[in-house]
């Protein structure tokens, strides 16, 4: 039963009153009708944010990092994240229905959605071709899928200009197995500890040799066969940022 402050709870033998609120000071968005839009399947914004996601900062006091950029440009949907130290993006062309007011041309339209909604919305989707309608207005994004509406607020700060660090040409290139490099990474971190977590790689002709070692005095070495012949070098990395990025 209610009252104008109260709401009474009966079942059984238990009994609760509980004080409420006016429902008229229940926060409501209020959405502008001038959206700009696009649409896309569930299994292909999976994959956006899947691969993207493992990289936002979190409880970061540069908010604008603990979140995840949407951008389109030239008819192409893109996710960036950076938490400051490595940066990961995914760009696809399989979107439909564009309607973006105001971008034309070289134009770029970028929102930036905080880290929780982003986990939210990656919870509704799955793995089907069944397609998600994205709104984007002034102050917040709105997400149709299924029988889900999920409307998000931004956070209102511009994003670092990632593009600044990621290099327009490479001298060098290597492929390798990923599950190969995965499994002996995730091997080596079993020495790293808090505050060491770097590991050695030496490149030179069809081998990769790798190291870690750690206060304890403990090592380990493991050696890869690739398929490379170039000049030696040595590189190293945070384990954990590496075994992060094959994961994902």
């Amino acid at each position: 039963s209610f009252s104008e402050t109260k709401i009474s709870l009966t079942s059984g033998r238990s009994r609760f009153i509980l004080t409420i609120l006016p429902a008229s000071e229940f926060p409501l968005f209020e959405p502008d009708e001038d959206f700009s839009s696009f649409s896309i399947t569930h299994s292909e914004l999976k994959k956006c944010i899947y691969t993207t996601e493992f990289c936002m900062a979190f409880k970061d006091v540069r908010y604008y990092l603990n979140g995840l950029l949407f951008e389109i440009y030239n008819q192409k949907f893109k996710c960036v994240t950076t938490d400051g130290h490595r940066l990961a993006y995914f760009e696809t062309d399989k979107i439909s229905d564009c309607d973006f007011l105001e971008l034309s041309g070289d134009s770029k339209l970028q929102v930036l959605l905080p880290r929780k909604s982003i986990l939210d919305i990656f919870k509704l989707l799955n793995d089907s071709e069944d397609i998600v309608q994205i709104h984007i207005a002034n102050g917040f994004v709105k997400f149709t899928l299924n029988s889900y509406v999920l409307i998000t607020k931004l956070i209102d700060s511009k994003f670092p200009e990632y593009n600044r660090v990621i290099p327009d040409q490479t001298n060098l290139s290597i492929e390798l197995n990923r599950l190969d490099l995965r499994d002996l990474m995730i091997r080596a971190a079993i020495l790293s500890t808090d505050k060491f977590k770097a590991i050695r790689l030496e490149f030179s002709d069809g081998k990769l040799s790798t190291s870690l070692h750690n206060p304890e005095h403990e090592e380990m070495k493991e050696d890869l066969t690739i398929n490379y012949s170039g000049l030696d070098f040595s590189i190293g990395f945070n384990i954990h940022y590496i075994i992060d990025a094959l994961n994902h």
